[in-house]
């Protein structure tokens, strides 16, 4: 051979030179996409979006809070859920290109005032302003133009909040806390200067059908008494558990509780007697 290559060492190269040439027009396709969706998708989407700020009577939002008990204040928050309940059935059927429709509740604090906004697309805008409408009476409603809650000079930071556990897993809402937790970020926010800013974002995007059947399917495994934290882990973290289990079992030497500790067991591992639990 010429120079001295064999075959196998030609076959090798061409490979890895196929492979080389794979990764790089993957590379070049993937940004050329993203550049694509961009400025074919999203920026002309934005052109479509209405800001709307919600407004409440002052004689209704402080005087009336004032004389109302825990439970009225609790009941009074609760009117949201029918509005959450209808806007989390907002979809609509797409191409893999086209994103879904989703919504934004901000909070936001300008020159000392705490304004409340719903940014969503334009074609959802009558079916938003009617449901607010009807769960809340007597808000005003009126479209305005962008806000900048920022200085023009400053230092700012965005922080992403999430779950310490995952989404499956209960969480606390206002029916378990003792004080209303949007006033203590009211509060907070009031306290800034007036050269300050702030903005809390809450999205509410479309969830797909495997978002609901998890936590049902998690559910009913608690149910049938197995372990809450195990069953919350992917399959592959479930295999390793089990297979460590009973690796460890094999060298302790495969002891067994006898009937009566069994019974007197107080676990959720569900290794040794099924526990029924109500489901989530």
């Amino acid at each position: 051979m010429p120079f001295g290559l064999d075959i196998s060492t030609i076959v090798i190269a061409t490979l890895l030179l196929i492979v080389l040439l794979v990764v790089f027009f993957s590379l070049l396709a993937y940004y050329a996409h993203r550049h694509w969706y961009y400025s074919k998708v999203i920026l002309p989407r934005t052109k479509n979006w209405v800001i709307l700020e919600i407004q409440m009577p002052k004689e209704n939002s402080e005087d009336n809070s004032r004389d109302m008990r825990d439970e009225e204040k609790k009941q009074m928050i609760g009117v949201g859920e029918q509005l959450y309940t209808t806007l989390s059935g907002i979809s609509h059927e797409n191409w893999f290109w086209q994103p879904k429709d989703y919504i934004s509740f901000e909070i936001a604090c300008t020159n000392k005032k705490i304004s409340f906004y719903i940014n969503c697309p334009k074609h959802l805008q009558d079916l938003i302003e009617k449901q607010i409408q009807a769960q809340y009476p007597h808000a005003f409603i009126e479209v305005v133009k962008g806000y900048n809650p920022f200085p023009k000079k400053g230092e700012m930071e965005a922080v992403e909040l999430q779950l310490n556990k995952p989404y499956m897993f209960p969480f606390r809402t206002y029916k378990n806390m003792e004080t209303d937790p949007l006033n203590a970020l009211t509060n907070a926010m009031s306290k800034l200067s007036e050269t300050d800013g702030a903005a809390i974002q809450v999205i509410l995007y479309p969830a797909g059908v495997h978002w609901q059947m998890k936590p049902r399917h998690m559910a009913l495994e608690i149910q049938q008494g197995k372990n809450p934290n195990i069953v919350a882990k992917s399959a592959t973290g479930r295999f390793v558990k089990e297979v460590g289990g009973g690796l460890k079992d094999s060298v302790v030497g495969g002891m067994k509780p006898s009937q009566e500790q069994m019974q007197q067991r107080n676990d959720l591992s569900g290794r040794y007697s099924a526990i029924n639990l109500t489901p989530m």
